[in-house]
Order: structure tokens, then C-alpha cells, then sequence
């Protein structure tokens, strides 16, 4: 696939963008090497086999940010991702989410629907860096809009006033002016976007236009606490739900899935892990012909 232009250093850097995204190559390699040795004397044999198998990688690291710095060397980046993924801001399209993904991912290297989104999927270190993103549809537009309805009412009052003196009427009129403002209801908030020890203090990472924010443990070690932005399907206020297969603690508030906000949670499973160690059979074979 090729782009082709006609002016001076047309080809140069940005002119890859208008090639489609590059083709991310998970290699699987299962190698079994047998090695033989045959040592023949008249009087002894000896036999021995090496066998080797090299094992599949199955977690990497992954962006986990958001924002026109995201993706570049120094963002932020999770542990044992089962995969990356990459998907745009349902509330400003031109915002590019780079997460990792625990659980029902996609196909390594397709577009498919997460959650309602559109998403690239991956199974590489960082491989939802900068530039993943042109797998997706363009950006559309997104329009919020905030409506304040104001009301005004305005009572006129009449009196009459007749002097014994004169036939002249004199009416003297007052208008009082009443004024009724209603605002709609905050529907987006800022949220803590983090996790680990640090996540939901002042100073954190936080997203804005959230319809909800959320508390979760990572499913990989429960100990480590996610405080994250809820886009969609998200549970009711001040309550704990299934999200996901997770137990999650959903607020609306400006940063309340904060420090703290973890103890709706059930405690953390402590998992306990056994490493079994099958020790490795060296045979030789003798055979000896006594002359």
C-alpha cells in the first residue's frame, strides 16, 4: 500500500497517516530441539537428547491514559494486560482512550463493538500507542448542551384615586417584576483516572464529562484499586453493582470515587499461587561387548 504526492517533501513526516494502521504480528513460537549424541567404541554407547519449548506470552503492558499526550514514551502504562485497547471519548470524539483490557477483549488486531464503542483491539507491549488509533472510523462531532430556562412574571396593579375637588382622575399604576430561574441538573462530573497506591488524592489524574465515576479492584490483584470514569452502562448513584463481572462502586459527584470511596467495596480475595517443579530425567544408555 502506497501514497503518493507531488510536491517539494510531500512524503514527509504526517504522510504515513493517510496509510491504513500497521499490522500488529503476534508470533507464536513453539520450537522442540533434539539434539543427539552418539559416542560408538567397540565396547560402550551412549545416547542423549536435549528437548527445548519455548512458551506463548499471554500479558503485556499497555497505555493506560488519555489525551493528546497519551500513548507517547513517559505516558502511563498498566501491567498484565490480557490486551490493549484503543477507543474514542463517546462525549468529545476527538479524545482518544488508550486502555487495557481485562476482560470479553476483541480479536488481536480488529475493530470491533466494546461496550457500546467502537475498538481496537491488540496483544503487544504498548501496541496502543500513538497511531493505533487510525484503526477507528473518524471523529464525529459531539454537541453538549447545558439549557437554563428563565421565567419571568409580570403583575400590574391599578388604583384609582378621585379628589373631592376635582373631577380629574388620577391612576397611578406599579408593575413588580418577578423573575424564576431554573438550571438543569449536573449530569457530567470530573473523575479520579488512576490506580495504585497515590490514585485518588489531590494531584491525581482525573477526566472530565464523566456521567458517572466508579470504584473497582483490579481483578488481577485485588489489593490494587482502579478509580475510574463510567462512560456508559453505568449503575445507579451511591450504590454497588456488577460491572462487568467486577463489583463496582458507582457516584456522581465532582472526584467522589476518591480516596475512600473503596470501603463500599468487599474486602480484596487473597490468591494464594503453588508452583509445582517436575525434575528433569537424564537416561544413558550403556552398552558394553566384552571382546
Amino acid at each position: 500500500e502506497t501514497y503518493f504526492c507531488a510536491d517539494d517533501k510531500c512524503n514527509g513526516y504526517g504522510a504515513e497517516f493517510t496509510l491504513t494502521p500497521p499490522v500488529t504480528t503476534m508470533t507464536t513460537t513453539q520450537t522442540t530441539t533434539t539434539l543427539s549424541k552418539a559416542i560408538t567404541t567397540p565396547m560402550t554407547t551412549i545416547t542423549t537428547t536435549i528437548m527445548t519449548t519455548t512458551t506463548t506470552k499471554t500479558a503485556f503492558q499497555c497505555y493506560e491514559c488519555s489525551g493528546a499526550d497519551c500513548g507517547r514514551e513517559g505516558a502511563a502504562v498498566m501491567m498484565n494486560c490480557p490486551k490493549c485497547m484503543v477507543q474514542r471519548n463517546p462525549q468529545d470524539e476527538t479524545i482518544i482512550e488508550r486502555r487495557c483490557c481485562w476482560w470479553s477483549c476483541g480479536p488481536s488486531n480488529s475493530v470491533s463493538t466494546y461496550n457500546g464503542l467502537e475498538t481496537y483491539f491488540c496483544a503487544a507491549d504498548k501496541c496502543n500507542g500513538y497511531g493505533a488509533e487510525f484503526a477507528l472510523s473518524p471523529a464525529g462531532k459531539t454537541t453538549t448542551t447545558t439549557t437554563t430556562t428563565t421565567t419571568t412574571t409580570a403583575m400590574q396593579t391599578s388604583t384609582s384615586v378621585t379628589t373631592p375637588t376635582t373631577p380629574a382622575t388620577t391612576i397611578t399604576t406599579t408593575t413588580i417584576g418577578i423573575t424564576t430561574t431554573t438550571t438543569a441538573e449536573k449530569t457530567s462530573f470530573q473523575c479520579y483516572d488512576c490506580s495504585g497506591q497515590e490514585c485518588g488524592r489531590d494531584g491525581s489524574s482525573a477526566l472530565s464529562n464523566c456521567p458517572r465515576c466508579m470504584v473497582y479492584r483490579n481483578p488481577n490483584d485485588q489489593t490494587i484499586i482502579e478509580r475510574r470514569c463510567c462512560w456508559w452502562a453505568c449503575g445507579t448513584s451511591n450504590t454497588v453493582s456488577d460491572y462487568n463481572g467486577i463489583e463496582t462502586y458507582f457516584c456522581a459527584a465532582d472526584k467522589c470515587n476518591g480516596y475512600g470511596s473503596e470501603f463500599a467495596l468487599g474486602p480484596p480475595v487473597t490468591t494464594t499461587t503453588t508452583t509445582k517443579t517436575t525434575p528433569s530425567t537424564f537416561t544413558t544408555s550403556i552398552s558394553i561387548t566384552s571382546g
